[in-house]
């Protein structure tokens, strides 16, 4: 018999028994189902591997509307101080208050750096305690206390053990003042929101709000 007329006979074979057959490759297919926990590999994909075109690539209307209200009330927290560890007080209390309102997991730390005036001085004249030795021997102390903020989204896809970190300067002197300090706030805090109510992230998110004054 040639491979042709072999082929032929078992397609024929196969319809004439296809109830059967039907019914062999059900239950293969229900065999397989319930032996994946068997045959599962510790194996884990993230990158949303298979959720092609179903996340947003920007922000929509809604999120630039929040956008904009975060900014306008970090702005209006500081609109009326003048000195600078005022005004980051001020809007790093804001942003921290808004991220708890938003029930992520919210972390500050405090820490001694030097102050303004000590940048020419941190190698000249300047011991390691982070004091300032006069002629006379006197000493003067240069430290003074800066704060940092960080957030975590927690990603419903993600064991935990990978994350993506973004940081964010507050009151450096190289930006355009309070004003520019609040519109990054409430753009972070918008894509924040964003983050916490979408359900792809496959990563955690971690925001970082860095003290970044002079000396810090």
């Amino acid at each position: 018999m040639a491979p042709r007329d072999a082929l032929v006979a078992c397609a024929g074979r196969l319809l004439d028994n296809h109830r059967r057959v039907s019914l062999l490759l059900y239950l293969l297919g229900v065999v397989l189902v319930c032996s994946y926990p068997l045959l599962q590999r510790r194996v884990f994909i993230d990158e949303n591997a298979f959720l092609h075109g179903h996340s947003a690539a920007g922000f929509s209307g809604k999120d630039a509307a929040d956008a904009f209200a975060f900014s306008a009330r970090a702005e209006a927290a500081c609109v009326n101080l003048t000195d600078v560890d005022a005004v980051f007080t001020a809007l790093s209390w804001f942003a921290e208050t808004e991220l708890r309102v938003l029930g992520l997991d919210v972390t500050t730390r405090e820490y001694r750096g030097l102050n303004q005036g000590t940048h020419a001085s941190r190698h000249r004249g300047t011991n390691q305690a982070g004091t300032i030795r006069g002629r006379d021997g006197s000493s003067t102390s240069t430290k003074t206390t800066r704060r940092n903020t960080h957030a975590v989204v927690r990603a419903s896809k993600s064991p935990g053990r990978e994350g993506v970190v973004f940081a964010t300067l507050v009151g450096s002197p190289d930006t355009d003042g309070p004003e520019a300090d609040a519109a990054a706030i409430g753009t972070g805090l918008a894509f924040v929101k964003f983050l916490k109510a979408a359900k792809w992230p496959a990563k955690d998110f971690v925001w970082l709000l860095l003290d970044a004054r002079a000396g810090t």
